[in-house]
């Protein structure tokens, strides 16, 4: 018997209301939901943490029955394969290993495709929650700590089939509908939309002349449109591959070493930095207390006595001679920033380097059960994450200013994100009523901070129900009534999505 209360939250720990929660096993029958005109909350696998998929009105539509492979092919520049939206990252990335999918409903160009599927594809963006739906990353425009190298998850879609609000539905290729310089986009269906003009911020719902409807859809979680089917770029992964932790006595040497690691990169031949992750102390301290609890982690070497701050580097290239001199060249500037050869992990293995994620998946895990535990005492407690970044600015400044903010406020926080966008999850642990507003308070500096230096409030985890009263608060009203006006023009009645954003 399913537990729809489940259904009324997310990763986020906001809690939500709706008239019933539905599960369409067909987009025929989504469709025939939305031509009711009725307010819906589209819910993938609800990975999310900042409450979009938490319904507030209306009814919740889950389409974690809409999964699986559907076609398979190739074209001039590769593979591509079909997937309903509620896949789950997990398990596309398990049939392609094993190259095994239920092909009874494929065409039989698709079963011959699969013949010459070659291994080593995979689907490349990596959100750090394997249990993602496809069609969620792709409507928040997943990142992760593989964006340093393949970019986000709008880059790999080739194309979306979907439904308006209307009902309606379009079928979208990747090129085939443009924002042209007037703010004039031609739909599927023939209508022309007339969009406002935007600044030019990083944040879902602001339209620039050029971009491909494709990536104004991707991010826009669930308030434009509903997906029923996603067409992704499979891609290979490197042939040679390495991981490496090196750990560091405080964020001083970690941040001089990423300075460093970043400025080193566009010299190499043959390797390129996939990743570049940061933990702080707090960070290292979460996954310290689940590892004590959690034997899935024990299987990790323990810290290095003394370790206050952590870098992460993924690695990757084709040759073994190339990789292993940017690994050495990793290890002098390693070094030279005043760590110590002893004080790393490293890894050359599929099976090792996902060991190692561990570490980087725990840390959000962590945090998410210290505000459980919190909850117990304050109900009303929840996690606020400052999600920004802040675009080439030098990390021996950014990491101590970020860290220092945290320390003055006296609250419980941990900082970690990707080094290589200067792209931070700052999370904030509040144990009482007042921490709860010290924390909203810190989180809105921190975004006024990386808006005034040509950066994003909403970097990669999105808007959502927990963000928008703080971007009403910073953002000028000519941006908010411009993205409100994209909203309208796509869904006039606003059913979809109630309450992300606006």
């Amino acid at each position: 018997m399913i537990d729809h209360a489940e259904y009324l939250k997310d990763e986020s720990r906001l809690s939500g209301a709706a008239e019933a929660v539905l599960f369409p096993q067909s987009a025929e029958e989504l469709a025939a939901l939305l031509k009711e005109g009725r307010p819906v909350t589209f819910q993938g696998a609800r990975t999310g943490i900042m409450g979009a998929a938490v319904p507030t009105a209306g009814r919740a539509v889950n389409l974690t029955a809409l999964s699986g492979a559907t076609a398979l092919g190739q074209d001039e520049k590769g593979f591509w394969i079909d997937v309903l939206p509620g896949t789950l990252l997990c398990d596309l990335r398990a049939a392609l290993r094993r190259r095994e999918f239920d092909t009874a409903r494929w065409s039989d160009a698709s079963k011959a495709a699969l013949k010459s599927l070659p291994a080593g594809l995979d689907f490349l963006p990596d959100p750090t929650e394997e249990t993602a739906s496809l069609g969620g990353m792709f409507m928040t425009n997943a990142g992760g700590p593989s964006s340093l190298s393949c970019g986000r998850t709008a880059e790999h879609v080739l194309a979306v089939g979907g439904l308006f609000a209307s009902g309606e539905s379009f079928a979208l290729a990747r090129g085939q509908c443009q924002i042209d310089g007037a703010g004039r986009c031609a739909l599927p269906g023939g209508q022309t939309l007339q969009l406002p003009a935007c600044p030019g911020l990083l944040l879902p719902l602001c339209p620039a002349p050029g971009q491909d409807l494709v990536d104004l859809l991707s991010g826009s979680e669930g308030m434009l449109a509903a997906v029923t089917s996603l067409r992704l770029r499979l891609s290979a992964r490197p042939k040679v591959r390495w991981s490496v932790v090196f750990f560091f006595d405080g964020p001083q040497g970690a941040a001089a070493f990423a300075d460093g690691a970043l400025a080193m990169r566009p010299a190499w031949e043959g390797c390129d930095l996939l990743s570049l992750e940061y933990l702080d102390e707090r960070s290292l301290g979460l996954f310290c207390s689940l590892r004590r609890t959690q034997s899935r982690l024990q299987v990790l070497p323990d810290l290095p006595e003394g370790a206050r701050a952590a870098v992460m580097a993924g690695l990757g290239g084709a040759e073994e001679s190339s990789v292993e001199e940017a690994l050495g060249a990793l290890l002098e500037c390693f070094v030279e920033a005043g760590g110590q050869e002893e004080d790393t992990w490293a890894a050359d293995t599929p099976d090792e380097i996902e060991k190692f994620q561990l570490l980087r998946h725990a840390v959000p895990e962590g945090a998410n059960a210290v505000v459980d535990q919190n909850r117990q005492k304050e109900p009303a407690l929840h996690k606020l994450t400052a999600d920004v970044s802040f675009p080439n600015a030098p990390l021996c400044g950014l990491l101590p200013e970020l860290l220092g903010l945290v320390e003055e406020s006296g609250l419980d926080g941990a900082l970690f994100g990707h080094l290589g966008g200067r792209h931070f999850h700052l999370n904030l642990l509040p144990r009482d009523r007042a921490g709860l507003e010290r924390a909203e308070a810190l989180c809105e500096e921190v975004c006024r901070r990386s808006l005034a230096r040509g950066g994003s409030p909403a970097a990669e985890n999105g808007v959502g129900k927990t963000k928008r009263a703080l971007l009403a608060r910073l953002l000028p009203a000519d941006v908010l009534a411009a993205m409100r006006a994209v909203k309208q023009a796509f869904d006039p009645q606003g059913v979809l999505n109630p309450g992300n954003f606006f």
